[in-house]
């Protein structure tokens, strides 16, 4: 965990790791064990697993860990990306972007810079990619989304593609807008379907379960701002 250089604790860890600066995993390595000793460094960290209880940093836990689970924090102020999962590269073209955004706090942002070639060349070597930044500025009465026009150096996205940002949020959003308009409000059900084949509008639905806001965006590689109303 050389993110904390600073922190003693850090050297009396055993196979906890970061993955990326984002994510904590801890996995179990003892035979029998169901719980697992977990330092978490400075910050605010989210159980990933039910992406609800928050636990303070700089402090030592015991985390119930049965052998179908492994322990993994997200950090808050993080934006974490996702794919579907594929039995080989590129099975499925089409596939929305998913973004796991845990908001930071008031006044603050968390960003991520994603990273994409082709996966399977030696392109990268020729600095063929592609690139995007997402951040999410947390303010007073609002989350301010912003989707960066898409750095092209020669890889090519996908042409029909949805950009499909999950914000956790405690309660559900008064509105979501773009610019002076509001986008359409879509029940689950209907917002699932377009999200996998409707490539043009924008929208959004509130997943009373999970606390999460989803809004569907067409990745279009230009500038998207959004602003999400508390």
């Amino acid at each position: 965990l050389l993110e904390y250089p600073n922190d003693p604790e850090i050297f009396k860890t055993d196979g906890q790791f970061l993955f990326g600066k984002e994510l904590l995993v801890a996995p179990v390595v003892k035979k029998g064990a169901v719980t697992q000793k977990v330092y978490l460094p400075q910050g605010e960290w989210i159980d990933f697993n039910n992406n609800k209880t928050v636990y303070e940093g700089e402090q030592w836990i015991t985390y119930k860990a049965p052998l179908n689970t492994i322990p993994l924090f997200v950090k808050k102020g993080s934006i974490i990306p996702m794919m579907p999962v594929m039995n080989y590269i590129h099975e499925k073209e089409d596939y929305p972007l998913s973004l796991q955004v845990y908001p930071a706090s008031e006044n603050q942002e968390a960003s991520f810079e994603l990273y994409e070639d082709d996966g399977e060349s030696l392109d990268y070597q020729k600095n063929i990619y592609a690139k995007t930044k997402f951040t999410c500025f947390t303010k007073p009465g609002s989350y301010e989304f912003k989707i960066s026009t898409r750095q092209d150096k020669g890889y090519v996205i996908p042409k029909d593609r949805n950009i499909i940002i999950k914000l956790h949020t405690d309660r559900k959003p008064m509105a979501v807008v773009k610019g002076k308009t509001k986008l359409a409000f879509s029940g689950m059900t209907n917002f699932l379907k377009k999200s996998e084949k409707d490539f043009i509008s924008l929208s959004w639905s509130w997943d009373e379960k999970t606390g999460i806001c989803l809004i569907k965006v067409p990745d279009h590689g230009k500038e998207t701002i959004l602003s999400v109303i508390k």
